[in-house]
């Protein structure tokens, strides 16, 4: 079949330019697990068991009140196929990040009112070389943002392209409840589809266009009722319950307003300009949001210029206004307007990219009447977006090595976070993970030393104290620990703190003690391998070595291949009565 040339010189643009993303990011796809991908994709065996069909539907991982099936599976897939090794699964979340960057410039041609190539590879430029994407990109952990985005730009895709008005009501519909099985936040995805189909109404009038968007797709907007309605009942099945209560936040309504600017600014600066303050963490300095100053003052009102001015825009029906409000629409579910705790940062990066692949989508058509004025504009606008682009390259080059290595990533995050106790938390596990116990021992002697300790931080004191054979500082950690109200409600904390317990009670010579607290640890978590192998070692040291070698092969069936060896090497020393208590 023979092509228009024009055609042909299109797809070269569009090959080189996936041929660039993915040179820049290729580094990643030599990097380890990061963050808690070591937990919950290696160490943890929930994924590579007989029942990981049933531990999709029924708790992801340690996030007991989320639902989202499609991820766990494709998870599950990739741990098991891949013996938990982290490159392969790197160059899965590369291979997504691409097909997003396709879906972005096929998106943006469809519903371009200028249609051209450049344009349109301008448009997955932006989105494959945006900077906010490093950390969804380069973490395996967010493939949950990456397959979010997919599904929505799909299902926005075949509302545009299926003629078919029955054909693209099940397309759509099925694009929605996939994303929805992804993330809880793809419930904005409706209120997008509105978006994009009251831009495609010719009507000036938005009384007009909303009457002739109606009688044009309500059909569909029944099937992705419909698809919601499926979605939830699936959820209700599997978790027994719709909305699980969280921490409330007792904050007043000026405070809550100015929560609220202040992260839909933040996100807007991350989407326009996002070459400074990526990072894992953004902390939040909520302390000063029920005060009213000249610097609160100015942060309410530019958000609120910024979504009035959209909103006005969207009514003229201007191309501007519709991607503030598909913006503004994608940041929703993380703008703090519900009462839920606010963690250790305002803002993720990961969070922003269904408004980032949404923002470049719609950016040529704000571009589009610009290129029409004169020479003069076209040359800035070439000149601002190269220097952009050249930027963005820059920052992937600089961070995707600093996302390939766990230590380098918290050593990052301490240089930009000095007082973080979150990050010197992190930092701590990373140190006992890599036997460097110098480091790890200063750095655990100040976090239980705070007045508000990190419990993840206490554990790994205790643990590290048990190793060095300090049983007065694992105590102190321990009862530290103890004093904290977590326990009583995490169960995945309560079942560290008796592991920790029982290594403790070992080493002051209570091995009954000891053994109690394994168990209690293992009925807590049975897919846990750890304490069922240091039990099992246990039993062996105490000549009960039936019982110990029966544990020890359940035990070690649930290790990743990585470790297993070696974890039954271990237990091999402890049986033959050479090992030391």
């Amino acid at each position: 079949m023979r092509f228009p040339q024009f055609r042909w010189r299109a797809l070269a643009l569009y090959a080189a330019l996936l041929a660039l993303i993915a040179t820049l990011y290729w580094p990643i796809t030599r990097g380890g697990f990061v963050w808690d991908d070591t937990s919950s994709l290696h160490d943890q065996a929930q994924l590579r068991t007989d029942d990981w069909l049933s531990f999709a539907f029924h708790g992801f991982g340690s996030w007991d009140n989320y639902f989202r099936p499609l991820p766990a599976l494709l998870f599950a897939m990739q741990v098991r196929a891949f013996d938990a090794a982290p490159q392969p699964m790197h160059a899965i979340s590369l291979s997504l990040h691409l097909a997003n960057t396709l879906l972005v410039g096929m998106l943006a041609w469809r519903v371009a009112s200028l249609r051209r190539v450049a344009l349109t590879g301008l448009a997955m430029a932006l989105y494959g070389l945006h900077p906010a994407l490093i950390e969804p990109v380069d973490w395996i952990g967010c493939q949950v943002e990456l397959v979010l985005v997919f599904f929505t730009l799909l299902g926005l895709l075949h509302n545009l392209l299926v003629a078919t008005v029955w054909a693209r009501t099940f397309a759509v519909g099925a694009c929605f409840f996939a994303a929805a099985c992804t993330k809880e936040s793809a419930a904005v995805f409706p209120l997008a589809l509105v978006v994009f189909d009251l831009m495609s109404a010719h009507q000036d009038n938005l009384a007009q266009r909303i009457r002739a968007t109606w009688r044009r797709q309500r059909l569909i907007y029944a099937g992705v009722l419909c698809a919601g309605f499926a979605y939830l009942a699936l959820r209700y099945s599997a978790l027994g319950h719709l909305l699980a209560p969280h921490g409330m936040e007792p904050l007043l309504l000026l405070e809550r307003v100015q929560l609220v600017c202040l992260t839909y600014l933040e996100y807007w600066r991350l989407v326009v300009w996002p070459m400074s303050s990526i990072g894992p963490i953004h902390p939040a300095d909520t302390g000063r949001l029920a005060d009213v100053s000249l610097l609160s003052l100015a942060v309410d009102s530019t958000a609120i210029a910024i979504l009035a001015t959209g909103l006005l825009a969207f009514r003229k029906n201007k191309p501007a206004g519709y991607l503030v409000v598909a913006v503004t629409v994608a940041l929703l579910p993380v703008l703090h307007a519900i009462p839920v705790g606010i963690n250790e940062s305002l803002y993720h990066d990961r969070y922003a990219a269904t408004a980032v692949a949404l923002a470049c989508t719609l950016l040529p058509n704000v571009f589009a009447p610009l290129l029409q004025i004169r020479r003069g504009v076209v040359a800035t606008l070439c000149l601002a977006c190269s220097l952009w682009l050249g930027l963005a390259m820059l920052n992937i080059r600089a961070t995707v090595p600093l996302w390939a290595d766990e230590l380098a990533l918290w050593q990052w995050a301490q240089r930009e976070h000095p007082d973080s106790a979150f990050v010197e938390s992190h930092l701590l596990s990373t140190y006992l993970l890599r036997n460097d116990y110098q480091h790890a021992r200063v750095l655990a002697d100040k976090l239980v030393a705070s007045p508000r300790p990190n419990p993840i931080a206490l554990l790994n004191a205790a643990h590290l104290a048990v190793v060095e054979g300090d049983a007065t500082r694992a105590a102190h950690a321990l009862d530290r620990l103890k004093q904290l109200a977590i326990l009583g409600y995490d169960v995945g904390m309560l079942h560290g703190y008796l592991f920790a317990q029982g290594e403790l009670s070992e080493l002051e010579g209570n091995p009954a003690d000891a053994e109690d607290a394994y168990r209690e640890a293992i009925k807590l978590d049975t897919r846990d391998p750890v304490p069922q192998i240091t039990l099992a070692m246990l039993l062996a040291r105490q000549g009960r070595a039936e019982e110990a070698v029966t544990l020890a092969n359940v035990a070690l069936a649930l290790f990743a291949p990585d470790e297993r060896e070696r974890r039954r090497r271990e237990f091999a020393t402890a049986l033959s009565g050479t090992a030391t208590p």
